[in-house]
């Protein structure tokens, strides 16, 4: 019988010699997988579990997993630059974790998901505003058409805004 550790370097192994470019893809669509899963024991323990919790077994699991990642960087990690724009990141990211998941308590995967998407419509918005950079007219109004869409999607006028729906969008600026 083949021990757990051996079948763990042939799978590396395996892994290891496929192309970037697969590795890549299998990896984001292990990461998809994943977050689905997460989602759905979020909605079957919908209010047992406080959020704050469920973001601090994630970010310590996420630490667990990347630890040989951190192991062989470490010099560089323990001298970091540009402090504040690293702690702001922290903000903003566990901000987003948190609204992204208390969304996922309040309204469907599926809006939660469409209404995330928008990130790239602000980071269009913000790399314009904030850093300066060059948006085309063309690249302007496909934003505000992506805008639109999700505004529609969340059906502000007819029974109100959802706070999940709410949520989300916070997640999504953040």
């Amino acid at each position: 019988m083949t021990s757990v550790p051996e079948i763990l370097r042939q799978t590396r192994g395996l892994f290891e010699r496929q192309p970037r470019n697969l590795r890549a893809s299998m990896l984001v669509i292990l990461a998809f997988f994943t977050f689905a899963a997460m989602s759905v024991m979020l909605r079957t323990l919908n209010n047992e579990i406080p959020i704050v919790e469920v973001i601090f077994v994630r970010q310590f699991s996420a630490l667990l997993l990347m630890a040989p990642i951190y192991r062989r960087v470490w010099p560089e990690i323990r001298k970091p630059h540009r402090i504040t724009l690293h702690m702001m990141r922290g903000v903003t990211a566990s901000g987003a974790m948190f609204c992204g998941l208390s969304a996922l308590m309040l309204i469907s995967l599926a809006n939660v998901t469409a209404i995330q998407m928008t990130e790239v419509l602000f980071a269009t918005a913000f790399a314009s505003l904030l850093l300066r950079e060059k948006v085309s007219a063309l690249h302007w109004a496909l934003t505000l058409v992506g805008f639109a869409g999700v505004v529609i999607m969340m059906h502000p006028f007819g029974e109100g805004l959802a706070w999940g729906n709410v949520l989300a969008l916070c997640g999504a600026i953040c």
